[in-house]
């Protein structure tokens, strides 16, 4: 039997690049399956609308907007090649999502062995938060895909038995393609820097050698590249483009981060035996890795530091940048990108606790968090891409199967329920309601000059209206004297009013 296991051991050693494919089709796959049935919601329609535009508009676009145009750019070229079908958008968020875990299976076994990062396999697919955002069509996932092929070249070119000139260059490249693509990547290249000093004080180095390392040069040339757009994002971050739902990074709202990440559900909803296993989990990853770092190699101990770096550093960041008096700047989703540093943590964490013969701790660990997060893959198949700033599941699809698009004009209570179904009502007859004439930014600046904004129902000729609103929504649409209201009806959060032409 022992010679049996260790056969397969080695089997399975021999063939890891074949078993991190696997882990990046199995992320892949899951990621599609779990988007099957839900609606494209607000964001993804406003990363479509932008995306169909021309690349000037484009720009534009987003320099009035809350983040940069790469990601659109990208978005624009993948669905030129494979369509705009929600199926071939939702793949362009879902590959990139596969790719970044196929690197981070590189970067574990680069830092720590090939046996490690067979053990995070399971962590780093089993991953609710990465998951959501693996098909969501936004830039969540590319930014992940950048972060972790960066983080590999810098482990590249930072190993003193490489010529590392051209890998710091790649990185550089990687750092600017980032920051392009979302600002809030700048929490990855700070727990970068962060690591690199760190290795360079632990070489001895001074501080006048450590100004002219190289990667110093590398962030140099990235800022230099970034420096076109840095007046747009001051505009951006003074204006009120600036998302409304944003929260500081309070006690709360970390515990809400761990929370979703291995349970997929809300702190203010998680029941007792969610709290009792997340704090088992925590626990016992708290002593687990005190054992491994007391025994731990150099190589090993810089491994474990930067995986926490990537993760550390963006709530520290958050915090900061959260402070009266600051407006709240966090979100969630802004934690996207640097989550994964956690679930290859808790992997390694096994996979080291097991090498130094932590067996008892070990197995409670995995189990807990194995149950943990394969319950909030489950959680995620049912609750979907829950919009938890609006506290609502989005119910487009529901709408149109329900009341049919025949001889029904939808009109919506304002912008965001326009950009929120117009994605699924393509081919419907659908309008905003707009009584006052207003000039858009933000999210809302796609919806500027359309003539899909009507003040009057005089010009509708359909047979039935159907009006759609919101709980927080403030305008209310009374047709014109041909329609008499017949109905109402509610789909969890979204309300409707129907009307029909007498």
């Amino acid at each position: 039997m022992k010679k049996r296991f260790e056969s397969v051991v080695s089997l399975l050693l021999r063939n890891w690049m074949l078993l991190f494919g696997i882990a990046g089709l199995a992320t892949f796959a899951l990621a599609m399956s779990l988007s099957i049935g839900w609606s494209v919601w607000f964001d993804e329609g406003y990363s479509i609308m932008v995306a169909q535009r021309p690349v000037h508009e484009l720009i534009g676009l987003t320099a009035v907007d809350a983040h940069p145009p790469l990601y659109y750019m990208y978005l624009k070229v993948w669905a030129s090649v494979f369509g705009w079908s929600e199926l071939s958008l939702r793949a362009s968020s879902a590959i990139v999502g596969a790719i970044a875990v196929f690197f981070m299976l590189l970067i574990v076994r680069k830092l720590f062995s090939t046996k490690t990062a067979l053990v995070t396999c399971f962590f780093v697919v089993a991953a609710p938060f990465l998951l959501r955002y693996d098909y969501e069509i936004r830039m969540y996932a590319l930014v992940t895909c950048i972060g972790m092929i960066a983080t590999w070249v810098m482990l590249r070119a930072s190993d003193a038995s490489i010529h590392s000139k051209k890998w710091w260059v790649g990185y550089a490249a990687l750092v600017a393609i980032g920051m392009y693509t979302l600002y809030m990547s700048v929490v990855i290249w700070l727990a970068h820097l962060i690591w690199l000093v760190w290795r360079s004080k632990s070489e001895n180095k001074d501080i006048g050698r450590i100004v002219r390392e190289p990667y110093i040069l590398a962030y140099s040339a990235a800022a230099v590249a970034f420096l076109p757009w840095v007046p747009t994002v001051i505009s951006q971050l003074t204006s009120s483009a600036l998302p409304p739902y944003m929260s500081a990074m309070t006690a709360t709202a970390l515990m809400n981060i761990i929370s979703m990440s291995v349970s997929y559900t809300i702190i203010w909803q998680i029941g007792a035996w969610i709290s009792v296993g997340i704090v088992v989990a925590l626990t016992l990853f708290i002593i687990l890795f005190r054992d491994i770092w007391i025994v731990a190699s150099t190589k090993y101990k810089s491994g474990l530091l930067l995986l926490l770096l990537g993760f550390i550093v963006s709530i520290v960041f958050y915090t900061l940048i959260s402070l009266p008096p600051n407006p709240p700047r966090f979100m969630e989703r802004y934690m996207a990108h640097t989550i994964v540093f956690m679930y290859a943590l808790l992997g390694v964490v096994v996979a080291l606790g097991w090498r130094i013969g932590k067996h008892g701790k070990v197995g409670i660990f995995a189990l807990v968090c194995g149950v943990l997060l394969v319950g909030g893959v489950t959680k995620l198949d049912q609750v979907g891409n829950y919009n938890f700033q609006r506290v609502q599941k989005v119910q487009a699809k529901e709408v149109r199967a329900q009341i049919g698009c025949e001889q029904t004009t939808f009109v919506t209570a304002d912008p965001y329920g326009y950009i929120d179904m117009w994605y699924d009502f393509q081919g419907c007859d659908i309008r905003s309601y707009q009584p006052i004439p207003v000039t858009y930014a933000g999210g809302y600046a796609p919806m500027n000059g359309s003539s899909q904004l009507i003040s009057t129902t005089d010009d509708i000729d359909s047979r039935r209206i159907v009006f759609v609103y919101f709980d927080d929504s403030t305008d209310t649409l009374v047709p014109d004297a041909r329609y008499q209201k017949v109905g109402e009806r509610s789909i969890d959060n979204t309300h409707l009013t129907i009307y029909e032409r007498q």
